[in-house]
């Protein structure tokens, strides 16, 4: 079998490198990564066999994609600053808004942000100002912030 040059390790390296840009999940650059390696071990070993070349291909890929994994398990998670961020609808637990359908058999309707949802809770006329206490699904559980129906018109915010 004709002797690989060891510049196609260090292709293939960047290639995966390259690939890692376009395909999430931080797995495809450690055997870049890897490849670099067996490539300047080849260069520095110009007689490395070339099932040589593959064992180190294997035993770096293994490696660096153990070692990374070690390592995020001993590393936590930053916090983020908005923890509700990307959980749009817990972002909205505290906050109040008028029922826009009445809650019938434990079911109603409230309008928040640009959506209507569906709401959970005790029985309640429509215009009740409710108070979201906590999710089920994708439904808010609510509780009723006052009794008396709100006769003004709703503004579009709390619509």
């Amino acid at each position: 079998m004709e002797d690989i040059p060891f510049w196609y390790w260090l292709m293939v390296g960047c290639l995966f490198l390259v690939l890692e840009i376009l395909v999430p999940g931080a797995v495809i650059m450690w055997f870049g990564f890897a490849a670099l390696i067996t490539g300047a071990l080849y260069w520095a070993i110009p007689d490395m066999p070339l099932a040589a070349q593959i064992m180190t291909f294997a035993v770096a890929s293994a490696a660096s994609i153990l070692g990374w994994r070690f390592y995020r398990s001993k590393v936590p998670e930053p916090e983020s600053p908005d923890p509700t961020l990307n959980h749009r609808l817990e972002a909205f637990v505290g906050k109040e808004s008028v029922l826009t359908k009445a809650i019938e058999h434990g079911k109603g309707r409230i309008q928040m942000g640009d959506g209507t949802w569906v709401v959970l809770g005790e029985d309640q006329p429509k215009g009740t100002r409710v108070r979201i206490v906590g999710l089920d699904g994708i439904q808010f559980q609510v509780e009723a912030v006052s009794r008396k129906q709100v006769k003004e018109e709703l503004s579009p915010e709390t619509e």
